[in-house]
C-alpha cells in the first residue's frame, strides 16, 4: 500500500504466471535447439528464430504458449486485487474503498503479435 503526492492510496501487487511462463520458455527454447531451428544467446537466454517452416511452427506454438501464460497471469492478478480489497474493508482498519482507476499491468517477459509497416511481427 502506498500513498502518493496527493494522499491518495495505491496498492502495488506483483505477480506472474507462478512459474508455468518461465517452464514454458525453457520448453520451447529446448525444443527448437534439438531441431536446430533457434541459436541461443546464453548472456541474455534469447532464442533467434530463423524463418524456416519447421522453426515457423515452434515459434507459433511458443507465441501461443506463452500469450496463455500472460492472460493466466493477468487472471491471478485480478483475483488477488479483488481480494486484498476486500480483506482490507473488511479489517476495520481502514475507510472502506473500491477500486476506481485502471489497473497497470506490465508482463516482465512479454511477447505480443504486431503490425508494422503494414507486415505482423511477434
Amino acid at each position: 500500500m502506498c500513498l502518493d503526492e496527493s494522499d491518495q492510496v495505491l496498492v502495488m501487487l506483483h505477480s506472474g504466471s507462478r512459474g508455468v511462463g518461465n517452464r514454458i520458455g525453457m520448453f520451447f527454447i529446448e525444443m527448437a535447439r534439438k531441431r536446430q531451428c533457434a541459436s541461443i544467446l546464453r548472456i541474455y537466454r534469447i532464442a533467434i528464430w530463423p524463418t524456416s517452416r519447421k522453426a515457423a511452427s515452434i515459434f507459433e506454438d511458443y507465441v501461443d504458449a506463452v500469450s496463455w501464460a500472460q492472460e493466466f497471469a493477468m487472471y491471478n492478478r485480478k483475483l488477488m486485487m479483488e481480494q486484498l480489497i476486500e480483506a482490507v474493508n473488511e479489517s476495520g482498519e481502514v475507510a472502506k474503498f473500491a477500486l476506481t482507476e485502471t489497473a497497470v499491468n506490465c508482463h516482465h517477459n512479454y511477447v505480443a503479435r504486431e503490425e508494422h509497416y503494414g507486415h505482423q511481427v511477434s
